[in-house]
């Protein structure tokens, strides 16, 4: 198994947690109530006469419940992977981690895929919901399937970027706000070249487009105007096609790939082990021993 022991206990442990069913129940929860405050808000001011209506708020709604999954699902992953590697670090399990039979890859994957489950679980937990939004008009199940396939590319991606930031710096402080500043700047940068600021085509390719298969926020939008192409910028047109969402679902996958080799690669650098004495045990005559670990009493004896 990829992610080893780590990820399995974290399997055999969740079940037993209260946490897990209450962010399972509360999310969905949350959701619908977002959702028929929507309502509220489109039926107010005017009268809903017909289908046609019905199936204008059930693009609106889904708009909205994607928007709003994604934004979590990048944050959340971002900073609940980053915080988990972190308080290991704080409480001293990583190192001591580090010191038994398990790999690196062992390490990295299996920290990432546990600190994500209950994740996971949060965003299956809400599919019933969206998949009532076809029965309202305006929505395919096609653009849910492409939704939740960004989303997912996404929480892996930021995930991935949170536990390297976390296993390479020493300070939780510095952890979140570096891996919060690293998702901010992303989606910035990415804005910026999809609204044609950097210029309209990059090696006869449209900036739109770039743009839809870098960042996950420009990938959603291509898949809420069902269009099958990009073009969402402005400058953009449909030169990718249909295939826009598996380019960057591809993309997304190869940068978390990468993020998690590099990871895997430095984990011992960063995060080198003490070497520990075992308990009761003597040093040799002229050996130097560090300050604190060889104390009068220890000196007596050996003397």
């Amino acid at each position: 198994m990829l992610t080893g022991p780590v990820f399995a206990r974290e399997v055999v442990t969740a079940a037993r947690r209260r946490r897990l069913y209450v962010l399972r129940a509360a999310y969905p929860a949350g959701l619908l109530l977002l959702l028929c405050t929507a309502w509220l808000v489109y039926t107010g001011p005017r009268l809903v006469r017909g289908a046609g209506d019905v199936a204008q708020f059930g693009t609106l709604a889904f708009a909205l419940l994607s928007g709003v999954q994604l934004a979590l699902a990048m944050f959340f992953s971002a900073l609940f992977t980053a915080g988990a590697v972190a308080q290991e670090k704080d409480r001293g399990t990583l190192e001591l981690l580090l010191m038994t039979h398990l790999s690196n890859r062992e390490l990295v994957l299996g920290k990432l895929a546990a600190s994500l489950l209950h994740l996971g679980a949060m965003y299956l937990a809400a599919l019933p919901l969206f998949m009532l939004l076809p029965l309202l008009g305006g929505v395919s199940y096609g653009q849910i399937a492409g939704v939740y396939a960004v989303t997912a590319a996404a929480m892996l991606l930021c995930g991935s970027l949170g536990s390297t930031v976390a296993l390479w710096r020493d300070k939780t402080f510095q952890t979140l706000a570096t891996t919060a500043m690293a998702v901010v700047v992303w989606l910035g940068v990415w804005e910026t070249v999809g609204a044609g600021l950097a210029g309209g085509y990059w090696l006869g390719i449209a900036t739109g487009d770039i743009a839809a298969v870098a960042s996950p926020v420009r990938a959603l939008v291509s898949v809420l105007h069902a269009t099958g192409g990009v073009g969402t910028g402005g400058v953009g047109s449909a030169s990718l096609g249909s295939a826009t969402i598996v380019y960057h679902v591809g993309a997304a996958l190869g940068l978390a790939l990468l993020f998690d080799a590099v990871a895997i690669w430095k984990i011992r650098d960063w995060n080198p082990t003490r070497d520990a004495r075992p308990v009761g045990l003597r040093p040799v005559a002229g050996e130097r021993v560090g300050a604190g670990s060889f104390n009068a009493e220890d000196e007596e004896d050996a003397g």
